[in-house]
């Protein structure tokens, strides 16, 4: 009976928990921001390695746009125990984060990567 209670506790302090740090929309577009800029910084680098100045130029401003385009593209669902960030792009609605526990779970470098390279094209 007290092993019962136990589990009890603990999973009503942890759904709690879940509840009292579940993300916020801010929280995702800086995490998804961060992803992109660090994609691009990466990308960046290996492409100017003698010019220091247009990396960092490149990288402010791919972080400057990124940031624009998450505030008005970026739709976060908050499901109280965790919330989950969406993008619709060309008709597809893709899921590009995920938060828990104050943490923001992001696509990786390859989805990154791909989504750059449509908006190119």
């Amino acid at each position: 009976m007290m092993k019962k209670i136990f589990a009890l506790v603990i999973t009503l302090f942890a759904i709690l928990l879940m509840a009292l740090t579940c993300p916020d929309k801010k929280a995702h577009t800086e995490a998804i921001r961060s992803a992109v800029s660090g994609y691009v910084n990466e990308t960046l680098s290996q492409r100017h390695d003698d010019n220091i100045v247009m990396g960092f130029l490149g990288s402010l401003f791919v972080s400057k746009v990124a940031e624009v385009y998450l505030d008005n593209s970026l739709e976060v669902s908050n499901y109280l125990l965790f919330s989950v960030g969406r993008i619709t792009f060309d008709g597809t609605t893709r899921v590009v984060s995920v938060g828990a526990f104050n943490h923001i779970f992001t696509s990786d470098k390859d989805d990154i990567r791909q989504a750059l390279q449509k908006t190119d094209e």
